[in-house]
């Protein structure tokens, strides 16, 4: 049983390292959404065959149509800041229908994820929140972060603090890489 808890972890570990973490709870709050045109349109990964397109959906929410190969996923995305750095709250897109790219597949469930955005123009880089940081404040049993375990490969735990909660944990930690991904560089085509 200790064998099997341990694997459990270290494949834990590991997603939230690469993948980022997922929330119960949006990142953002009504308070601190934004809109940037500079987002919308198509994006190309710069190391991969990517392309993220942004649209604009009203006037505090965009689209994403994640193309990956031949898949292609629709999430919700919503810009944010806290202090003065950008982030996006990515969710699932229940309204289409898609092929599930490697984004749709991990947002399957109604959950979110957070990324640090620097965005210029026509380039941005996206770097998720869940890295090594992260990582070892959900292993530490001294601290008090809101944070489930589940069974699916996809989903391996959830914060499941308010978004209150995960805004704080954001501020603290904003400024530290151990806690987000490494860098996602994207250009506009």
């Amino acid at each position: 049983m200790r064998f099997r808890t341990l694997i459990f972890s270290i494949i834990m570990i590991g997603l939230v390292a690469s993948c980022g973490v997922q929330a119960l709870n949006p990142f953002y709050s009504e308070q601190n959404l934004i809109f940037d045109e500079d987002l919308v349109g198509n994006w190309t990964i710069k190391k991969g065959n990517e392309n993220w397109s942004f649209e604009a959906i009203g006037d505090s929410h965009y689209r994403l149509r994640h193309q990956e190969k031949k898949t292609e996923s629709s999430l919700i995305v919503h810009l944010f800041k806290i202090n003065d750095q950008l982030f996006l709250d990515f969710t699932a897109d229940t309204d289409q229908e898609t092929d599930e790219s490697y984004m749709g597949i991990w947002h399957y469930y109604p959950v979110h994820s957070a990324a640090k955005l620097d965005l210029k123009k026509n380039k941005a880089t996206i770097q998720f929140f869940g890295g090594q940081g992260l990582e070892e404040l959900i292993e530490d049993p001294k601290q008090n972060i809101g944070f489930a375990k589940t069974a699916d490969e996809f989903m391996p735990g959830i914060l499941t603090g308010s978004t209150n909660d995960i805004q704080k944990l954001l501020l603290k930690n904003m400024e530290d890489d151990s806690f987000f991904s490494d860098a996602i560089e994207l250009v506009k085509e």
